[in-house]
């Protein structure tokens, strides 16, 4: 094309809304038009607009990344309302389907759906629910399939971790060769379901994410197991549930999906880098964790204030009081996010104009992704001697995003150290890490 990414951009935000309408929906239905869920509703959508994810918010490509989230709960809606059984299979199909045409996490949709269909009688009898079933998993088999056929990278070697075109795409080469260590495999998915609440002064990023990742899987794990338990006795002494069963589903189902995807991105990229899953594009999916933990947490409290209502003096201030703190976490992020995201976005320009303007500024080739006023200014200067900003405004921001605060205070072996070495011909590879310790001045999100 010709290099114009807005639309796409656009449609990244219209995922966001759309998911963010789906997910009100949900709330609204489960926990009900209450205080409650409408502060459900805060926390939900304080994840889903959360500025940490800045590379989605100025990257066109990014719509492939967020589309299957919005299918995803599309599907859910629709499986949770009173449609007939035939509209829910027809959208779960082609809402399944398109998610499959955005990104291979799309495929986890398929089984999400299945999930559905097992756990959700949906009033049919038992040789309809079979023909269902079984209908619904080879539909699912076909679509792997056919989507699995010769699958081949196409990308540049630089856009795919060097991956020529015509091999196999990385993150599949990985799983198929059993290249990934068990320990990068876990310490990848939890930093991975870890990273929205991970970017905090007080400890490094990659320590504080994966003990942030497992608390969260912890918490979906304890949810779901007392949730369903809770359910399950409820039915057995024959008495009204305090939580429908199908109220649980949409918050199973999708922290089943963000779970899974996590699960799959690490068997196929641990190998490559463990530390990349830190990367702020990956929010769009993960932070659906989140979601579905604010989904959960009333539901549960519902359910014990049932069997105990004595506890429910206790467990309502608790709540109030922990809504409180994710919403100061909450506003850090967005802090933190807005100024990696001017960052990020002044660091596009300065790209861009290498490439725009090839004739007078002929590129450098670098995966550089901070931000120099300096050299920026000086191209811009440049360019305005050839008439090219007649129509253009100036890229440049008002504050410089190029200076450093300089310190000579050492980094202990939790900011900084050296993960592994090895001999080559040219001599030592050494390979590391360093965590800065500024708050708000030099992002290391790079």
């Amino acid at each position: 094309g010709d290099g114009e990414m807005r639309n796409e951009v656009w449609v990244i935000f219209l995922s966001m809304l759309v998911s963010s309408a789906c997910v009100a929906v949900l709330i609204f239905r489960t926990l009900g038009n209450s205080a409650t869920g409408w502060v459900a509703l805060l926390l939900a959508n304080l994840a889903i607009f959360t500025l940490l994810q800045y590379q989605n918010l100025c990257w066109g490509i990014q719509t492939g990344m967020l589309l299957p989230q919005m299918f995803l709960c599309i599907a859910l809606v629709t499986l949770h309302s009173r449609v007939r059984i035939a509209g829910k299979l027809a959208v779960a199909a082609l809402a399944s389907l398109a998610a499959s045409f955005c990104f291979t996490h799309g495929l986890v949709v398929w089984l999400v759906v299945l999930g559905w269909f097992l756990l959700d009688p949906m009033g049919l009898n038992r040789n309809r629910r079979r023909i269902l079933l079984v209908g619904w998993t080879l539909l699912s088999a076909g679509v792997f399939a056919f989507y699995f056929q010769d699958l081949s990278s196409t990308s540049s070697p630089a856009h795919s971790y060097f991956q020529a075109p015509g091999k196999a795409p990385p993150g599949w080469d990985g799983m198929a060769r059993g290249r990934c260590e068990v320990e990068k495999v876990i310490e990848y998915g939890f930093l991975l379901l870890g990273s929205q609440f991970s970017r905090f002064v007080f400890l490094p990023p990659r320590f504080l994410a994966a003990g942030v990742g497992i608390l969260q899987v912890g918490l979906f794990v304890l949810l779901s197991v007392g949730g369903i338990a809770g359910v399950v006795l409820a039915g057995r002494r024959k008495r009204e549930p305090a939580v429908a069963w199908r109220d649980l589903l949409p918050w199973l189902a999708l922290g089943g999906f963000v779970v899974a995807t996590a699960l799959v991105m690490a068997l196929g990229r641990a190998h490559i880098s463990v530390g990349r899953a830190m990367s702020p594009r990956y929010l769009s999916i993960t932070l659906y964790l989140t979601v579905a933990l604010v989904g959960l947490v009333p539901l549960l409290g519902r359910l014990i204030v049932a069997g105990w209502p004595r506890i429910r003096d206790v467990l309502r201030p608790a709540g109030w009081m922990v809504a409180g703190f994710l919403v100061a976490l909450q506003g850090w992020n967005q802090l933190y996010g807005e100024r990696s995201l001017q960052v990020w976005n002044a660091s596009r320009w300065q790209s861009l104009m290498t490439l725009a303007f090839a004739d007078y500024s002929p590129p450098i080739y670098e995966k550089r992704l901070d931000f120099d006023g300096e050299i920026t200014r000086e191209q811009v200067r440049k360019l305005k001697s050839f008439g090219c900003f007649e129509h253009l405004p100036d890229p440049i921001p008002p504050n410089g995003f190029s200076e450093f605060r300089i310190s000579r205070r050492e980094l202990d072996g939790t900011r900084a150290g050296i993960l592994r070495n090895r001999s080559t011909k040219a001599g030592w590879h050494l390979a590391g890490f360093a965590d800065t310790r500024s708050a708000m001045h030099r992002v290391p999100d790079g």
